[in-house]
């Protein structure tokens, strides 16, 4: 593994520092967990480690800041463009709606590892158990 980090690395997209904070809490000893609030923080995150072959699975609220001015950037665009780009890991998404849940599944995140905010954690624990076996 030439990999810099021998944990597991999660992208983590979502603007309620709280959930950030929760997350970081109950998986930050387990997985590398990069934070990103707006989608175009996604954007860049998911570009730089990905393209090293550092990033593992990512999770995703649905109603996010897009971050840029020029153009409405959503959670959607963000999934739909990273599976067209050729990522193949887990996405995880977490959002309260159950509309932006559908959306973002529609997208390409994961129907298998839906999950409420809450349950979140657990969830990274179950897909980076499938991943390693």
């Amino acid at each position: 593994m030439d990999r810099k980090y021998e944990r597991p690395t999660v992208l983590l997209v979502e603007d309620d520092e709280a959930v950030q904070r929760f997350l970081q809490v109950r998986v930050g000893d387990e997985v590398r967990l990069l934070q990103a609030r707006t989608v175009m923080e996604a954007i860049r995150l998911f570009a730089e480690y990905w393209s090293r072959g550092d990033l593992d699975a990512i999770i995703t609220d649905g109603a996010l800041p897009s971050g840029s001015e020029e153009e409405e950037l959503t959670a959607v665009k963000f999934v739909t463009g990273i599976r067209q780009f050729g990522f193949r890991g887990p996405i995880i998404p977490i959002s309260s709606s159950r509309r932006m849940q559908a959306d973002l599944i529609k997208a390409g995140a994961d129907l298998r590892y839906q999950c409420s905010k809450n349950e979140a954690a657990d969830m990274v624990r179950v897909v980076l158990g499938a991943l390693s076996s």
